[in-house]
């Protein structure tokens, strides 16, 4: 009879221990990238397992049954006659083996990882036992998700090089077909910024581009590429353009430039007051001052100039202020001078600068960087990733950053643990359920007296069938699309070229990004047509770059 229920309870365990490899695969075939914090040890006894029985749990140990108790946050006794590893069998605590499965070693200190160990997950934690030690793990995640190049974020928008796709509806806008700079949402009314404008409001989309590719045509005039908008009042907007300021009515349609280009440069938003009748002041920089502008009477003063070339510049009251420049990511106060301090030395290729919660943030090309305001300490590159410029935006208590690869939604929870562990995280290839893998899932199961053998069978001819349809593509010919349709190659052509799926066209590059493979060929061009004194336009037109991207890529 014991040695019944031995191998009963074995099979369970088996059976248990190869659904849980495979449910391992469904977790991460999820575009969430996992991190663990260590809770606690415990070393009170010797741990031998742990297992949940009615939602509580339990643990065999040297001392025999104990079992965690919610309320005190503490282990109890309740069976002393029982030592060593547990299982429940109708409805008593017997002996079993010491499993081993090594689920989670690496999370183990070093001293450790090289030893057996079994692990169990429940709810939010991982129990890990290794040498008799007890250890907890909390699971904390960010999501991420493969997008090609996301170009700008809204509440219910986001926008790439590869479209504009709705978070309403799930679907891709037919125009326009890319985007560059901000998505501004204001009470009903969209404005996506892309070159030209769209704007999207109760009665429809309405564009507004030049035929000759020059930005933005309202009334038959052309006032430059947009880059930003902000309301001042009732269908009243300041339009940030690379010719200046213009002040709009997306009603009538009547435009007026305020400030200048050829006078003030290119001049960027930072934040706007606003009192019942709108906006009463508004706050800019251009490459060396940040400025103060009055829509009212349309008054424009220096706040503040700085040395060194202004990159961005992030902030949430008068007198205080964050800025990247060319040299440094500094704060500046107005009036208290003693506040003035450097975060960050010389941060390569940054784009943006913004506050989360207790942090700054400073996007690059890089990676991010952050800088806790508490302790005023800063790391760099806690997330290794290329980020696009503009692209964030902070919504239900998440930050939202844009990169080449995908879109990253991060909570304080997250970016605390990434900045205390100094996590150098950056997202790999798409893991996804490798169906070949179910053929030996299947047959184990089999040998185990399971059932559905002729439900696997048909799905191995599924497998095969797929198998051979991918069987004929590699990175070469993938490479050779990529040159061949350079100026208008995209990761959602790629796939629909070869009849991929966008997980199975990442696994087939590996290491390599489709993403950066394009980047990559486009640069190889830039920089053969820069020799060949060849035009913006002429290169914009070769690569699939936009015009203003070529701008700063080539100044810089």
């Amino acid at each position: 009879m014991k040695k019944a229920v031995f191998y009963m309870v074995l099979l369970k365990r088996i059976t248990l221990f190869l659904f849980l490899i495979i449910c391992s695969h469904v977790v991460f075939s999820q575009e969430t990238e996992q991190i663990f914090e260590l809770k606690e040890t415990h070393q009170t006894s010797y741990f031998f397992n742990t297992i949940v029985v009615d939602n509580k749990l339990f643990f065999g140990t040297s001392n025999g049954v104990q079992y965690y108790d919610n309320k005190t946050k503490t282990l109890k006794l309740i069976n002393s006659n029982i030592v060593g590893a547990i299982d429940h069998y109708n409805g008593e605590f017997i002996n079993i083996p010491t499993p081993i499965d090594n689920l989670y070693s690496h999370l183990l200190p070093t001293n450790y990882t090289k030893s057996k160990s079994n692990s169990l997950v429940y709810r939010s934690d991982i129990y890990i036992i290794c040498r008799g030690v007890l250890f907890v793990f909390n699971l904390k995640s960010y999501n991420f998700r493969p997008l090609p190049s996301v170009r700008a974020i809204s509440k219910h928008y986001i926008g790439s090089y590869g479209g504009i796709y709705s978070l309403v509806n799930n679907e891709k806008l037919e125009f326009p077909t890319y985007t560059n700079s901000f998505i501004r949402e204001f009470d009903g009314v969209t404005f996506i910024n892309w070159d030209g404008l769209s704007i999207i409001d109760k009665n429809g989309q309405r564009n507004f581009y030049a035929s000759s590719g020059d930005g933005i045509e309202i009334k038959g005039s052309v006032i430059g590429m947009a880059n930003d908008i902000e309301k001042i009042g009732n269908n009243s907007f300041l339009l940030f353009t690379s010719e200046g300021i213009y002040l709009f009515n997306d009603k009538t349609l009547n435009i007026k430039q305020v400030l200048s280009a050829s006078k003030y440069g290119t001049l960027n938003f930072i934040r706007s007051e606003k009192d019942i009748n709108g906006a009463s002041r508004v706050f800019l920089h251009n490459d060396k001052t940040i400025f103060q502008y009055l829509p009212k009477t349309n008054e424009i003063s220096n706040i503040a100039s700085i040395n060194e070339q202004i990159v961005d510049v992030f902030s949430d009251s008068a007198s205080e202020y964050y800025i990247i420049t060319g040299k440094d990511v500094r704060k500046i106060h107005l009036t208290e001078k003693k506040e003035n301090y450097i975060l960050f030395d010389n941060i390569i290729l940054p784009n943006n600068i913004g506050i989360f919660k207790n942090f700054v943030f400073v996007s690059s090309d890089l990676g991010l960087h952050l800088f806790d305001l508490k302790t005023k300490a800063g790391k760099e590159l806690i997330i290794k990733e290329e980020f696009n410029k503009n692209a964030f935006y902070i919504d239900n208590n998440k930050l939202n950053l844009g990169s080449i690869n995908g879109l990253y939604e991060l909570d304080n929870s997250t970016l605390t643990y990434l900045f205390d562990e100094q996590a150098n995280v950056q997202i790999e290839e798409n893991i996804i359920i490798r169906k070949e893998n179910l053929l030996v899932y299947g047959l184990l199961i089999i040998l185990l007296g399971a059932v559905g053998f002729l439900l696997f069978r048909q799905e191995i001819k599924k497998i095969n069938k797929k198998r051979e349809k991918y069987k004929g593509i590699n990175q070469a010919q993938i490479n050779e699309y990529i040159v061949s349709n350079i100026s208008s190659v995209s990761i959602n052509s790629i796939c629909n070229h070869f009849e991929l799926p966008v997980n199975k066209l990442y696994n087939l590059l590996g290491k390599k990004k489709p993403g950066d493979l394009i980047r990559e060929e486009r640069l190889k061009i830039v920089r053969q047509m820069k020799i060949e004194n060849k035009s913006i336009k002429e290169i914009a037109q070769a690569t699939g770059f936009s015009t203003s991207y070529l701008k700063k890529l080539l100044s810089s």
